[in-house]
């Protein structure tokens, strides 16, 4: 280090950071349409020019000024609906492999909200194909192993939580590990018994449960601070520990996801 006058090398590495660049890494919470790249929602939008999404990468930027968290949900739904047709879902995933793979990810855990594409038409079965092309694609050409959380918008719980469970329950994709709450979390509180009651079902069936929780105004309410204690315990309970392949490891079904692609 330049402050102790002498270099460190890293297997002949010059940085820190060109160590940490080479280091394999694990993405633990990528959306598939919110983490989606200007090039990849471009390619979309250009594909459904009417989809009221900007054509262009300086009018894409500009749309993509969020002014609040209500906000930022209308621009995550226009470029939602411009996801149509079974290609589009997997192109969003192969995105994703394209733009990881040179941060040296090699597995990622993936948000997927499939209600929004459902009103678009597709169905449980057609969306779960995407998915698993999708998947397929980012690891044959990219080195990235993916895996799937469904979840729903808790501020439309009543129409949506049960579809997405059923959908995660009947016609899952392969690497299907988990399932979730996104949205207006102040907008949850009329749904809570069906929030509860498809995360029991959810958890029964397997799967992890992985809430997201959005502190307001700076702090954390009770309920979220609990979801995060109960989510720590989880995580204790059941813990992932990196491997020389990159992937995590242990008796969970993170690792199950990952050796099961292997075999």
């Amino acid at each position: 280090m330049a402050e102790c006058g002498f270099a460190v090398s890293f297997g002949g590495m010059e940085s820190v950071q060109e160590f940490i660049a080479q280091l394999p890494k694990v993405e633990l919470h990528v959306h598939l349409v919110g983490s989606a790249s200007m090039e990849t929602v471009l390619g979309l939008a250009r594909r459904h020019p009417d989809g009221g999404v900007p054509l262009t990468a300086e009018g894409l930027a500009a749309f993509y000024e969020f002014r609040d968290f209500p906000h930022f949900i209308d621009v995550y739904d226009a470029v939602s609906r411009l996801v149509t047709e079974p290609e589009d879902v997997a192109d969003l995933v192969r995105g994703v492999g394209r733009d990881l793979a040179p941060q040296n990810v090699r597995y990622v855990e993936m948000q997927v909200s499939p209600y929004a594409f459902r009103r678009a038409g597709l169905s449980p079965a057609l969306i779960t194909a995407a998915l698993d092309a999708g998947a397929r694609d980012a690891l044959a050409e990219h080195g990235v192993r993916i895996a799937y959380i469904f979840d729903f918008p808790g501020q439309s719980a009543d129409r949506h939580a049960t579809q997405t469970l059923e959908h995660a329950l009947e016609e899952p994709p392969e690497a299907l590990i988990g399932f979730g709450i996104g949205g207006i979390e102040a907008a949850r509180a009329p749904y809570r018994d069906v929030i509860r009651d498809v995360f029991a079902a959810a958890a029964a069936a397997g799967l992890r449960c992985v809430p997201h929780g959005r502190p307001a105004a700076g702090r954390v309410p009770a309920r979220a601070a609990a979801a995060g204690r109960r989510v720590a315990d989880l995580e204790r309970a059941h813990p992932v520990r990196a491997v020389a392949g990159g992937a995590p490891a242990a008796g969970d079904a993170r690792s199950r996801a990952v050796r099961d692609g292997e075999q």
